[in-house]
This record gives structure tokens, C-alpha cells and sequence, in this order.
């Protein structure tokens, strides 16, 4: 049954969760970083506690200012000013899309693990060849980092899969941004954009969304398949969006 857009529920935003931890990192570190100046502390002359902490204190900072920029976007969803649609999914649809979702996750885990297994592998074997003492303790060094790797294979995609079965099953649809079962999209930041947004009949019935991102050099994509009721204009939803999209 669809969420009218003048009725939405009330959604809590996560994003401003994260820019009061990441706050409260970056005053934590930033305590920490002034330490070794002073006397009659255990960090007292460690400078490199100082050169670590600086560097973790700017990287929760610019964590902070990038949730808080989401946070504001969120909140245009949630004040409707960029809001196009919304609705409810009901109990198969969310089935099918955490079903989806789960498949992609798990195949994505199980593609990351080879290639790390196979790294793990040859970097311990070469340097096993050209080590020739200490080689039972960079054993047990690279065995101790290996299970962890694995058990983060393992964790946080279960973790991931148990978080979308909780989702509330609230869609909110904006231009470039987008909120699907507690879990928020944008992809009007710099170098982003939406590449393609098309109906879809399988997995479900629904809308298609592909959008880019760049780390670094390297351009990353995303796509979300969203179920949609019956009772939404699905061909006017994505002409909308596509006009106010230039990359597609």
C-alpha cells in the first residue's frame, strides 16, 4: 500500500547518528594528539601517538562533514522538498528485495575472499622463498590476518542481511537522492551521476537505478532494483528523475 507524500511516517535520520560519533572521534583524538607535549602523562614525548593521532582526528573530521552533507539531503527527502514519490512495501515485496539484496552480497563476499585468498597466498610464499630465519612467527603474523579477513567475509555480509530484513520498507523517492528500507542513495556529489534508471519485471516488478562514484581514481557503481506497487506511475517516477539527471 503506497505512503502518501503528505503522510510520511517518522523516519529517523541516520546520518546525523554518524556526525555526532565522528564528533566525538575527532575530539577524542584530538585530546590524545596534544598528550605527548605534555609532562606527567603515559603519552608524554611519544610523538608518533601525536603524528597517528592527527591523522585519525582529520579523518573522522572529513567523515563528519561528509555524513553532515547527507544528513541535509536526507532531510529534503524527509521535508519533501525533493521528494517525487513514496510508498510502503508490503511483506513479499520486501521479502523479494532483501532476497535480491542478500544474493548480491554473498556473491560480491565470495568474489573478494578468492581474490584476498589468492593474494594472502603468493605474498606468504614469497616471502617464505626469500626469508631465511622468523619464518614460523611471519607464519603465524599472516595466518592471524588471513582469519581475520575471513571472518570478516563471513560477518558482515549475515550482518548486512540481517540489517535489510529489519528495514522499515519505506521507499522515498527524490530526483538524485534515494531511501530504500533504511538504507540512503545520493548521487549528486562531485564526480557522480545517475547512468541509468529503467523499469525492470525481474527479479520484481520495479525501477532500476545505476549511479557512479568515484574513490580515488577508480569510478565505482551501484545499482538498486526497487519494488514498486501497482498503484505508482512507474514510467512517469522515471521520466522525472531522468529529466533532472544530465548523464543519462
Amino acid at each position: 500500500m503506497p505512503v502518501m507524500k503528505n503522510n510520511l511516517p517518522n523516519i529517523k535520520n541516520k546520518q546525523d547518528k554518524i556526525v555526532r560519533t565522528s564528533l566525538l572521534w575527532t575530539l577524542f583524538f584530538a585530546v590524545v594528539m596534544v598528550l605527548p607535549f605534555y609532562a606527567g602523562n603515559p603519552l608524554s614525548n611519544i610523538w608518533g601517538i601525536a603524528f597517528i593521532a592527527l591523522f585519525l582526528l582529520i579523518s573522522s573530521l572529513v567523515v563528519a562533514i561528509i555524513y553532515q552533507i547527507r544528513s541535509c539531503k536526507m532531510k529534503n527527502l524527509l521535508n519533501k522538498t525533493e521528494l517525487l514519490d513514496s510508498w510502503q512495501m508490503d511483506n513479499e515485496m520486501k521479502k523479494q528485495y532483501v532476497e535480491e539484496l542478500s544474493r548480491e552480497k554473498l556473491s560480491q563476499s565470495k568474489v573478494l575472499l578468492w581474490v584476498m585468498s589468492g593474494f594472502f597466498l603468493l605474498f606468504t610464499l614469497f616471502f617464505l622463498f626469500i626469508m631465511d630465519d622468523g619464518r614460523s612467527v611471519f607464519l603465524g603474523i599472516m595466518g592471524s590476518v588471513y582469519l581475520l579477513v575471513f571472518a570478516s567475509a563471513k560477518f558482515f555480509p549475515a550482518y548486512y542481511i540481517r540489517q535489510n530484513k529489519r528495514g522499515d520498507g519505506l521507499v522515498l523517492l527524490g530526483t538524485k537522492y534515494a531511501y530504500i528500507n533504511g538504507a540512503f542513495h545520493n548521487w549528486d556529489f562531485p564526480l557522480s551521476g545517475l547512468t541509468s534508471i529503467q523499469p525492470i519485471s525481474q527479479p520484481f516488478k520495479g525501477i532500476e537505478l545505476v549511479y557512479f562514484y568515484t574513490v580515488k581514481n577508480n569510478i565505482q557503481t551501484e545499482e538498486i532494483r526497487i519494488p514498486i506497487p501497482d498503484s505508482i506511475d512507474s514510467e512517469n517516477l522515471i521520466a522525472q528523475i531522468q529529466a533532472k539527471n544530465t548523464c543519462i
